[in-house]
């Protein structure tokens, strides 16, 4: 028995092959719309730095002051910190907002990419125009992947360089370039957590998901005309 007719393997390419048509026909259209609308929504606008930049302020949670009659150089320098240096609470809610996104394309471009890779037929001399044209999807396929955990890797590094930012206004709170600092990291975040907004809408509309894959879907789901006599 053939692998492929392995009733279990029958199912799998079933189930596979449903989901991914369903993913190209139906739900990518409805989320460019979706996306659009968030893109363009005054949540994720340029207009809302100075908020940004409010709510990254660290300043009054980190204050500095000097004791003693001693020279400047001697005096004894206090470091308060009100309760708990909290993250920038704007850019966290984009960021829930987006990860699920960057989660979804991620997985439906690997459930695409299995399913054009189950369309890839035997090793044959000839005829491998359509096959050519499954190994370009199957390329910018990975290449969307790739940015998708790229992606979730920058909004982790944003986390931790930040982190040790706020460890330097701590330990060096009347230095005021820290401070300022934070505020340029939170709006270099921002800018970069809408272009990955926009970059995800773009996939879904005009990128690998639904532009490239509905034109070439006749040779991704038959690569090889039927009349075609393999050359031994």
């Amino acid at each position: 028995m053939a692998y492929s007719s392995i009733p279990e393997i029958k199912e799998f390419h079933k189930r596979i092959s449903e989901k991914s048509e369903a993913l190209i026909s139906k739900e990518f259209p409805s989320k460019v719309a979706q996306l659009d609308e968030i893109c363009n929504s005054e949540k994720w606008s340029l207009g809302r730095l100075s908020q940004i930049h409010k709510a990254g302020n660290c300043a009054k949670s980190i204050s500095c002051s000097e004791a003693g009659d001693e020279p400047p150089a001697k005096r004894s320098r206090t470091i308060s910190i009100s309760d708990e240096i909290k993250s920038n609470e704007i850019l966290l809610e984009l960021i829930d907002e987006l990860k699920p996104e960057v989660s979804s394309l991620m997985e439906h471009s690997a459930n695409i990419r299995i399913w054009i890779t189950l369309h890839v037929p035997k090793i044959e001399d000839g005829n491998n125009f359509g096959v050519s044209v499954q190994e370009d999807t199957l390329a910018e396929l990975r290449q969307v992947e790739a940015e998708c955990a790229q992606y979730l890797d920058q909004i982790s590094r944003y986390y931790l360089t930040r982190g040790k930012m706020l460890s330097k206004c701590i330990k060096y709170p009347q230095i005021a370039d820290y401070k300022r600092c934070i505020q340029e990291l939170d709006t270099k975040q921002f800018v970069s957590l809408r272009f990955m907004l926009s970059e995800i809408r773009n996939h879904h509309c005009h990128g690998t998901l639904a532009d490239l894959i509905n034109k070439n879907i006749e040779k991704i789901k038959k690569p090889r005309s039927s009349n075609h006599a393999p050359m031994y």
